[in-house]
């Protein structure tokens, strides 16, 4: 390039493989006027704050480099990837700046490159002595995300290395100095407001900016205090105006108050009447406590001698007690006596009776045997005639039996190969009739509405299987714990068909062939089916969907939030919220594209459709604050259209055809051979009656042979036993001796039963003597126990009467002590009794406590007969002189006050705005000019408030012309193209060039949009304002440039190359670049 000198000091180690001629042709061939050799700037040239050094260690994608750049404009030129930003990175972090600036990354460690675990970039920058530049080093360590400062190699703080940068006047969070890549879009999108303040910021020492917000903060604190006063003016007058109102309620109020002031001195005598009477009350509790007490005293008295006889006779009683129960025991001794002889006495009675029968039956039995012996032999003869008359078993009877078992055997047998036949036809004929059953639903599936809902599903997702893992779902219904939805399409309703397009937008494809689930139970069983059959299923465990309310959003029209545009089910919806975001999504009426995306900006609606096109908001990845908003056209789609498949109708149809004649063919085979079972089955149920009867018959038989031999048997046993001979005179020889015996033992007993009587009757005597003697002492204990019961009932009634008595007597005490303390209260600590004037004050009124209270009801009466508006009237009426008063007070120190601090804000102000506003001007006239030297037009111009006292709302508005026949209109994001607002940019900031104080300047990328001709011309004023006096040090970064650019003197290209050979084409260079620069440099600056 003619006239040109470029260096390259930098080379660039790569962090990734690239082809080798990455550089490309857009690399300039410089032609030097004159060569320098070693450093190829004096330090004299940088001004303070410039950057005359960059070295990176580690850094991104840098393993090692070292960057000289020039004192004026500098175009540091590589393709992308190669790490043009990253050296913008190195600026950012290694002087102190956030690394929110960059939109790149929020960690520090992931400036670090790839694979290390540490690194650091130092930066020198100029000061005022040229021999003495501040070198900047920060090491990163990506282990703790931490890092380390040093200044001149001395270990410091992050807070001193922002001092030093404040110094030297760098300002890296200012978008008129440092403009990354990722923040060039922000630039054009500052409001009007934002662009003062930051142009404020980058001229000189940021002294317009201080003011100006000194002044924003100053109007804001006097506007508060100017309403402040004029409300409290404003107030005064109004509560003045007020009392004036009223001043006739107030005197009427005096009267009343001055009657109530009268009753409620009277009601200061009514707690000490109330007193006296419980004073009263309390004495008269006193005195019937002593006499109870005294009452007392002589019934313990009289229970003491009333005790000593009841004692007494208790004990002669307890004794005689003692005597009668023994007495008692040995009477019931004697009479159990008594009683044992008489039972032994009975039982000998009837064991000599029992002798004497035993005697006469044996003579009976003798004399009855031969009539009964006959008798047996009668009934034995006709048991064995009945037993020879009895019925036999006929010999053909079993034959018969045989011979009917073995046809029933073959019967069986037969029947079991019919009924074989029988199952292996139905079986066959299940398979055909399935298939009837299943073509027929699927025909029905097609014809119906899901059906070709269904079939659309299938389409639009390409599930091939849905149809197969549809019927799945339906035939296991019944074994879910809830219901299974879907597919999601056949379950969605909606009848606009702009909706239906942009729910077919919004939704992806495969979403409407997927099936709900609602448990985790239920999606363990479909799971494996579903994704064999490549099917989606979803769990819903909770709907979270409820209806949402747009209203305010209808103002800025807004129709419906996109979930609202169509029915289904909840658990659909919340389905679709949670995968397709639709809850995100806003259906909008017809509007301009500027005013949907101002929705977008600034609203919750993230998503927006009109009628025709498609909105949607994003935001970067490196700044969540830069958004950007793509817009695409709205679709027409036929996804919820029906559709059937008439092939599959066809075929479906022919099968069902086939199917049916084959299981009618079965059918008949089938009749057959029911025909051959229902007669087995008939002549089988005949051979097993016949059967029967016979057995039955043989049974009967044998039980009645069996019961004639038994009859037989049991007659013979009675004639064997009856024959049997009785010894009679045997049997009256042993009777004679029992008698005997038995006679003597009865003698005894009723000897012995004599003794045992007389002793009874004696016992029984002593008995009823003592009885009666107990009798006698117990009538004697129960009167003196009656005495001293009395006696003592009456002393424990007397006791019972004490302790209430104390209490009452408490009670009233405490009483008139409690009522004594609200008449002090009443009387302001006052007794009438040791207070004359008091007492003499009482006694003005009458001591009757009714009649006092009757005169204070009447003196209130006559106070409420006052009639008055509002019974608050006198309390608003001082209050509002208290407050007038109250704020009256405070309104002079701050009126003053307000006064002082708006003679500030005038002078400061005096002193602000004839300085921007001449700011302004020269920034307009470098504008006009550098847009006039690129064949368009643009001004800068100050809007001021239009009352003037709003200074926030000051703005510096850029309005730019492209075109002849359009007009001028201000530069925004949505009217100008991108590369006319890159040219905008450019130009606003050269413009700024030679006012701001900034040491260097960051431009990354800026010429990316614009067409050759605007590049051209861009970079032509870009390289003019670089050659004049105290313009500060700038950084252009760019990928390309275009060929034959005019350079100067002050412009310095740098070179970024990187490949698999980059350290033998860094030695090319640097050999090219010693033999195009032979003369060593001056010792003095040039």
């Amino acid at each position: 390039v003619s006239g040109a000198r470029a260096a390259m000091t930098s080379v660039a180690t790569p962090a990734r493989h690239v082809r080798d001629d990455a550089a490309g042709p857009s690399a300039v061939t410089p032609a030097a006027k004159r060569a320098r050799h070693g450093a190829r700037h004096h330090p004299s040239e940088y001004i303070p704050g410039s950057v005359m050094k960059v070295k990176l260690h580690n850094f991104m994608t840098y393993s090692d480099v070292e960057m000289e750049p020039g004192p004026r404009l500098n175009v540091i030129l590589g393709p992308n990837g190669t790490g043009k930003s990253s050296f913008v990175c190195a600026l950012a972090i290694g002087l102190a700046g956030s690394t929110k600036l960059l939109g790149r990354a929020d960690k520090l460690s992931e400036f670090v490159k790839r694979g290390e675990q540490s690194g650091y970039s130092e930066i020198t920058l100029a000061t005022k002595d040229p021999d003495r530049p501040l070198v900047v080093r920060r090491e990163i360590k990506r282990k703790d995300n931490s890092s380390t400062w040093r200044v001149n190699n001395v270990v410091v703080t992050h807070d001193r290395v922002k001092q030093e940068m404040h110094k030297l006047g760098v300002q890296l969070d200012n978008l008129c100095q440092f403009l990354p890549q990722d923040r060039v879009v922000e630039f054009a999108r500052l409001s009007p407001e934002q662009l003062l303040k930051e142009t404020e910021r980058a001229i000189g020492n940021a002294e317009l900016f201080n003011m100006h917000e000194d002044l924003i903060k100053k109007k804001q604190a006097i506007a508060e205090d100017e309403r402040a006063v004029a409300n409290k003016r404003a107030k005064i007058d109004k509560l003045k105006a007020e009392n004036a109102s009223v001043e006739r309620d107030v005197t009427r109020f005096n009267e009343r108050e001055a009657l109530r002031a009268t009753a409620a001195e009277m009601k200061t005598k009514v707690p000490w009447l109330v007193f006296g009477q419980a004073k009263t009350q309390w004495a008269d509790a006193k005195t019937k406590l002593a006499a109870l007490k005294r009452n007392i005293i002589a019934e313990e008295d009289k229970l003491k001698h009333l005790k000593t006889p009841m004692v007494k006779a208790r004990d002669e009683l307890d004794r005689a007690v003692v005597k009668h129960k023994k007495c008692l025991a040995a009477r019931k001794s004697s009479v159990a006596k008594q009683r044992s002889l008489i039972d032994v006495m009975e039982k000998e009675a009837i064991d000599h009776e029992a002798i004497a029968l035993r005697l006469q039956r044996a003579k009976e039995d003798s004399a009855s045997r031969s009539r009964r012996i006959k008798e047996r032999e009668k009934k034995l003869r006709d048991a064995e005639a009945a037993r020879e008359r009895g019925p036999s078993l006929p010999e053909s009877n079993d034959d018969e039996l045989k011979s009917l078992r073995a046809r029933r055997v073959e019967m069986n047998a037969e029947l079991r190969a019919v009924e074989e036949e029988h199952e292996e036809l139905c079986r066959k004929i299940a398979q055909p009739q399935h298939t009837v059953e299943h073509a027929s639903r699927r025909l029905a599936v097609l014809n119906s509405v899901r059906g070709q809902r269904l079939v659309k599903a299938r389409e639009v997702s390409k599930r091939q299987r849905l149809a197969e893992f549809d019927e799945y779902v339906r035939e296991n219904a019944n074994y879910f714990v809830k219901p299974v939805l879907g597919p999601i399409l056949t379950l969605m309703e909606c009848a606009d068909p702009t909706h239906r397009n942009m729910l077919s937008q919004s939704i992806n494809n495969t979403v409407f062939g997927a099936y709900v689930v609602q448990t985790k139970a239920d999606y363990d069983k479909v799971h494996g089916t579903a994704r064999a059959m490549k099917c989606d299923v979803y769990l819903v465990d909770k709907v979270t969907w409820t209806e949402p309310d747009v209203s305010h959003l209808a103002s800025l029209g807004v129709t419906h939030r996109l979930d609202q545009t169509f029915d289904a089910p909840a658990v659909i919806k919340t389905v679709l919220c949670n995968v397709a975001s639709l809850h995100k999504a806003y259906a909008l009426k017809p509007m301009p594209g500027a005013q949907v995306e101002r929705i977008v900006k600034t609203t919750e609606v993230r998503r927006a459709f009109t009628p025709d096109t498609a909105y949607a908001a994003s935001s970067s990845r490196y700044d969540a604050s830069a958004q950007s908003i793509t817009v695409r056209d709205l679709r027409n789609s036929n996804t919820f259209q029906g559709g059937v498949d008439e092939r599959e109708r066809g075929e479906l149809e022919k099968k069902v055809e086939v199917a049916k004649k084959e299981v009618a063919a079965l059918n008949k085979q089938k009749g057959v051979v029911q025909e051959r079972r229902k007669k087995l089955e008939n002549e089988v149920e005949r051979v097993a009656a016949r059967q029967k009867n016979l057995t039955q018959m043989a049974h009967a038989v044998r039980e009645e042979i069996r019961r004639l031999e038994g009859a037989v048997v049991s007659a013979r046993g009675y004639l064997e036993r009856d024959s049997r001979a009785t010894d009679v005179d045997k049997i009256e020889r042993e009777t004679k001796r029992d008698a005997s015996l038995s006679l003597k033992k009865r003698v005894k007993t009723a000897l012995e039963l004599a003794a045992v009587t007389a002793e009874a009757a004696e016992k029984t005597h002593e008995l009823t003597t003592r009885s009666l003697r107990c009798k006698e002492l117990h009538v004697q204990y129960e009167y003196f126990k009656d005495e001293w019961n009395t006696a003592s009932e009456t002393n424990n009634r007397l006791r019972d009467e004490l302790r209430p008595a104390e209490e009452q007597l408490r009670t009233l005490k405490e009483t008139a002590r409690d009522l004594r303390v609200p008449a002090m209260e009443a009387t302001n600590g006052r007794d009438p009794g040791k207070d004359a004037a008091l007492e003499a004050k009482f006694a003005q009124w009458d001591n009757d406590l009714a009649i006092l209270e009757e005169s204070i009801r009447m003196i209130e009466d006559e106070a409420d007969a006052i009639m008055c508006p509002n019974e608050a009237v006198l309390e608003d009426y001082k209050a509002r002189q208290r407050e007038c008063e109250s704020i009256e007070a405070g309104l002079v120190e701050q009126e003053r006050s307000l006064g002082t601090a708006a003679a500030e804000i005038d002078a400061l102000r005096l002193e602000w705005t004839p300085k921007l506003r001449r700011l302004v001007e020269t920034i307009n006239e470098n504008f006009k000019r550098n847009f006039a030297a690129i064949g368009c037009a643009g001004e800068v111009r100050l809007r001021e408030d239009v009352g003037g006292d709003r200074l926030d709302l000051w703005k510096l508005e850029i309005w730019v012309k492209f075109r002849a026949a359009t007009d001028m209109h201000i530069l925004d994001a949505h009217r100008q193209s991108g590369g006319e607002r890159s040219v905008s940019t450019m130009l606003y900031l050269i413009s700024l060039q030679e006012l701001t104080r900034a040491p260097f300047r960051v431009v990354d990328e800026i010429n990316q949009g614009m067409d050759p001709v605007n590049e051209r011309k861009i970079f032509k004023r870009m390289t003019d304002a670089a050659s004049k006096d105290s313009t500060p040090q700038t950084f252009l970064l760019t990928p390309k440039l275009l060929n034959n650019l005019k350079y100067t003197e002050d412009c310095t290209v740098l070179c970024i190359f990187n490949g698999p050979w980059i350290a033998e084409v860094a030695k090319k260079w640097r050999a090219l670049q010693e033999a195009l620069q032979p003369v060593p440099p001056p010792d003095t600056p040039p």
